[in-house]
């Protein structure tokens, strides 16, 4: 009974090691490193400097239900920034584009790049990440702003 508890436990440990694992690509801060000239953002859409923190976390739909990343969907969100023009927080808001009421529902951006993590036809790999952005707006396409991760 002892072995079979141990098996179970280190079973668990490892199973979260490899979500951790999973996710570890998406955690840290990201740089701006070049704006695609085919992408309709230009310099004066970005009024101050933008580089921000990533964090993974689970997150619940507001209607109760869990959100999954195997869902795809676009999104949008605002920045909130520091005194010092670094951004300090991105809220994402979720609007499906059949169900626009959705934009009641809020989300972090750790879950807004988790779901986009299982969309394959989006840029999102272990060094670049593709955004779109409009003012305090940000968006996903291919070729708008692509960040490199810094640390």
């Amino acid at each position: 009974m002892k072995k079979l508890l141990l098996i179970l436990g280190m079973l668990t440990i490892c199973c979260w090691h490899g979500i951790a694992q999973s996710a570890n690509h998406i955690k840290g801060t990201w740089q701006l490193i070049k704006i695609d000239e085919t992408s309709k953002v230009t310099n004066r859409s970005i009024q101050k400097p933008t580089a921000f923190t990533l964090r993974l976390k689970s997150r619940n739909r507001m209607d109760g239900t869990v959100d999954s990343p195997e869902m795809p969907g676009w999104y949008w969100g605002r920045l909130k920034y520091k005194p010092d023009g670094t951004v300090k927080k991105v809220k994402a808001i979720s609007d499906y584009p059949n169900y626009i009421s959705d934009i009641q529902k809020k989300w972090d951006v750790d879950l807004y790049l988790s779901r986009l993590r299982a969309v394959k036809k989006l840029t999102l790999t272990d060094s670049l990440l593709v955004l779109h952005f409009e003012g305090n707006r940000f968006g996903v396409r291919k070729g708008a702003l692509i960040y490199q991760k810094v640390k």
